[in-house]
């Protein structure tokens, strides 16, 4: 099972979520990350059952970006003042 990150950044806040397997666990975990802390939230029973969520998650996060597509990104110049 591949780990899926979801990051969410506003102003004055910044966290990230995800499905992920730690080294000492055999089940993946849904998590929540704050910084340099990661807070495991739930286990899942079941390998199967974390990959249903991580599609459902994926679905979610697919048909949020077709309605709500990202600004474009802009660049400064910089340059040197005469």
């Amino acid at each position: 099972m591949r780990g899926i990150t979801v990051k969410i950044e506003m102003q004055g806040y910044k966290t990230e979520f995800g499905i992920t397997t730690f080294p000492d666990r055999k089940r993946p975990c849904l998590f929540l990350s704050r910084g340099a802390m990661i807070e495991p939230l739930a286990y899942f029973t079941t390998d199967e059952k974390a990959e249903t969520f991580r599609v459902v998650l994926d679905q979610l996060i697919s048909g949020f970006e077709t309605y709500n597509p990202a600004p474009p990104l802009t660049t400064k110049k910089r340059g040197r003042r005469a």
